[in-house]
C-alpha cells in the first residue's frame, strides 16, 4: 500500500502534485464543489483521494481524523494543516 500523503483543506489540495504510488487525504469544513474538483484532478493523475470533513479549527476532532485517515489508508506519514485562519487555541 502506498504511503498517504497530506491532509489538506480543499482549496488546497489540487495543487498537490501527486504521485501514482501516493494515497491523499484532504480534509475542510464543507464538502463543497471544490472538493469534487480537487478529487477530481487529483484523481486524474492515479492518486487514491478520500476527503475527510472536519473542522480543523476544533482541537478536539484532531486525533478523529488521524485515526479516520489511518484507518482508510493504513498509516499517515505526513499530516499537513494550512487552514489560513488563526485558530484561538493551539493544539502544541
Amino acid at each position: 500500500m502506498a504511503p498517504p500523503l497530506p491532509s489538506l483543506p480543499a482549496q488546497d489540495a489540487a495543487s498537490v502534485s501527486p504521485s501514482p504510488s501516493y494515497d491523499i487525504a484532504f480534509s475542510d469544513i464543507v464538502e463543497d464543489e471544490a472538493v469534487a474538483e480537487a478529487t477530481k484532478l487529483l484523481e486524474a493523475e492515479g492518486a487514491r483521494v478520500r476527503f475527510f470533513r472536519n473542522d480543523v479549527a476544533a482541537v478536539a476532532s484532531h486525533a478523529g481524523l488521524i485515526a479516520e485517515v489511518k484507518t482508510a489508508f493504513g498509516r499517515l506519514v505526513l499530516f499537513v494543516s494550512n487552514t489560513g485562519i488563526i485558530a484561538p487555541v493551539s493544539g502544541g
